[in-house]
């Protein structure tokens, strides 16, 4: 947790100071991205928005790999064609799009679909807020893969901004649905855990709502600070090992080489077109 909000602390700064386009940052979210993604193993897929940043850490993306991304150096994957936070590594099975907050998950249900039609023992985990119940994609996804008996998870994080619990009307996508507290990761890890088991068992996607109705409890660390499980000392210390590490994967960055502007042409066709 130490590590993601220094990472977020730190790309705050710079869209502040327009050294990188605007971020956009987890906030309340982040318990809920950190529990769901350490749920998985490490052939399923992750996906989310570039809100979902923490995920991605958790998933154990170098922070060298997202600072690469905001600055969209050569080292970047998507060779700096997404705004800060797209990051897309297939080999952390990791995709966060920079779009609609839910064509995403159209994408997810197709993965849990073709996982279960293959047999493997994979899932796939599709991150989103309370902005996507506007998107038919939501709604399109939740009923496919309720239908298809996908090995899909999704859920909700973030601040429940009015709408009703997704255990209220997940019978009318005719999916599994379980609540859950979004400041607590260790809650949210456990039900995307069973919910996985479920999936893989034959038992069909589930959604789990991890929103905040209000604001999110003490951090850990202020938890156990309390209860006499930490002390200020510590803390300091974990602290400045962050940092240390944020800014040297920042350096890092910061020094490296920009994508060549060839890569327009050469990474986007196959087959070059004749008047390119």
């Amino acid at each position: 947790g130490l590590r993601i909000r220094a990472v977020e602390t730190a790309l705050d700064v710079l869209s502040r100071q327009t050294s990188i386009g605007t971020v956009n940052l987890a906030g309340d979210a982040c318990d809920a991205m950190i529990g769901a993604a350490s749920a998985l193993d490490d052939g399923d897929m992750l996906f989310g928005t570039r809100r979902d940043l923490p995920a991605a850490i958790a998933r154990k993306v170098s922070l060298e790999a997202v600072f690469h991304q905001v600055f969209g150096t050569h080292a970047d994957p998507s060779l700096g064609r997404g705004m800060p936070g797209t990051i897309n590594d297939q080999g952390k099975s990791v995709a966060l799009s920079d779009g609609s907050p839910a064509m995403h998950l159209v994408h997810a249900a197709g993965y849990g679909h073709a996982a279960r039609l293959q047999g493997a023992p994979n899932m796939a985990l599709g991150l989103f807020g309370s902005a996507a119940q506007a998107n038919g994609e939501l709604h399109a996804a939740l009923n496919f893969a309720a239908v298809n008996r996908c090995n899909t998870v999704f859920v909700a994080r973030g601040a429940l901004a009015g709408e009703l619990r997704l255990s209220e009307i997940a019978h009318a996508w005719g999916i599994r649905a379980v609540l859950v507290p979004g400041d607590d990761s260790l809650a949210v890890h456990d039900a995307v855990a069973e919910a996985r088991l479920v999936a893989l068992d034959g038992g069909g996607a589930t959604v789990v709502d991890a929103r905040l109705d209000g604001p999110a409890s003490p951090s850990n660390a202020q938890a156990l600070q309390e209860a006499g499980e930490l002390s200020m000392e510590s803390e300091g210390a974990m602290k400045e090992a962050v940092r240390v590490e944020v800014q040297a994967a920042l350096r890092a960055a910061k020094t490296a080489a920009t994508v060549s502007p060839h890569t327009l042409v050469t990474e986007t066709f196959s087959d070059r077109p004749w008047f390119l």
